[in-house]
């Protein structure tokens, strides 16, 4: 009964996920169908190229999750450079990174570990957004207070975060489609004004 009950909560956390219609909702998703709801802030963030061999230069923020609104002086379409970040020095594309206390891993250098502690952080995670082989983004995910997770409920986050990216990846060529869209139509009406223009001047 409870695996029944573990399959069918599953299922209605990526059914939500899939029908998110903005990054923003494919977040709140995440958060509220995971033990990740009792951290204090979540931030879904995109590359600014794809991170294949070398780590991109830019980390922009495409939506963000606080348990208790604004108290994050980040916002979204925030940036970060390679070096502000930091990511490179320890997390993989092919696993979550998941520290449960940022003064004492050891995967964390002297620089990131003043940083986090200068901001309130005692847990962390990131887990990589990957669409086939493209590593095109990151969920991160802190917590002021020690955040206790079970292998549980690593493996249902790192299941609808899969689940998500996909969503992600289909937001985002919809919208570039969009924008495609607006760019023809504004063409097609300055077209359409400069062909008047130049019939009422041949009426002269």
């Amino acid at each position: 009964q409870a695996a029944l009950e573990k399959s069918e909560s599953l299922y209605a956390a990526s059914a939500r996920i899939v029908r998110a219609n903005s990054v923003q909702e494919v977040l709140e998703s995440l958060i509220h169908s995971t033990a990740l709801s009792l951290a204090n802030n979540a931030m879904l963030i995109r590359f600014s190229e794809n991170w294949n061999q070398v780590a991109p230069n830019f980390y922009r923020v495409e939506a963000l999750w606080e348990r208790s609104q604004g108290r994050s002086s980040i916002v979204v379409g925030s940036t970060f450079s390679r070096s502000q970040a930091g990511y490179e020095t320890f997390i993989r594309r092919d696993a979550t990174t998941y520290i449960l206390d940022t003064q004492t891993d050891r995967r964390l250098n002297s620089t990131i570990k003043s940083n986090y502690k200068d901001q309130g952080i005692h847990s962390l995670i990131i887990i990589p957004l990957l669409t086939g082989d493209e590593w095109i983004g990151l969920l991160s995910v802190q917590s002021s207070t020690m955040l206790v997770l079970t292998d549980a409920d690593l493996r249902r986050i790192n299941t609808l975060v899969d689940q998500a990216a996909i969503v992600l990846d289909q937001i985002r060529l919809r919208q570039d489609m969009e924008e495609r869209l607006r760019e023809l139509l504004a063409l097609q009406r300055s077209i359409a004004r400069e062909s008047w223009a130049s019939y009422l001047t041949g009426q002269k």
